[in-house]
């Protein structure tokens, strides 16, 4: 399968499941770029795109259910950045009548695996010492 996002040891956030959330999201949207590479039928991304959406949306719901059980301080600020990348992706989604569906997937896998991948190190990174696996 063509990736455009591989998993690495410096992702985790030190909790198991959480890690295997993430190591799901990249495999999502490798899922999603591959879709497009190997099969541009329209039917097919929108299928796969509608699975990530789905996962995107359960897992910013279970990780922030578990930072306000572990009273985590930066929590607003936290749900705030997961709200504003949904916002994002939501507008890119809007374009898709407009696009053609390979366009609009090579717009949105290059800015899923930046996001992710920067959110990851940059914020997720900051729980670690309040979620214990």
């Amino acid at each position: 399968m063509n990736t455009i996002i591989d998993w690495k040891d410096m992702y985790s956030v030190g909790n198991a499941e959480l890690d295997l959330q993430h190591k799901k999201l990249f495999d999502l949207i490798n899922a999603l770029y591959a879709s497009y590479q190997t099969d541009k039928a329209h039917p097919r991304v929108k299928e796969t795109l509608d699975e990530l959406v789905a996962y995107v949306n359960y897992h910013f719901s279970f990780e922030e259910d578990l930072m306000q059980k572990c009273n985590y301080p930066d929590y607003e600020r936290h749900c705030g950045i997961h709200r504003k990348m949904t916002d994002n992706v939501k507008e890119m989604l809007k374009k898709q009548s407009e696009l053609e569906s390979g366009a609009m997937v090579m717009e949105l896998t290059p800015f899923l695996r930046k996001w992710i991948t920067q959110h990851i190190l940059r914020t997720d990174k900051h729980y670690s010492s309040y979620i214990k696996s």
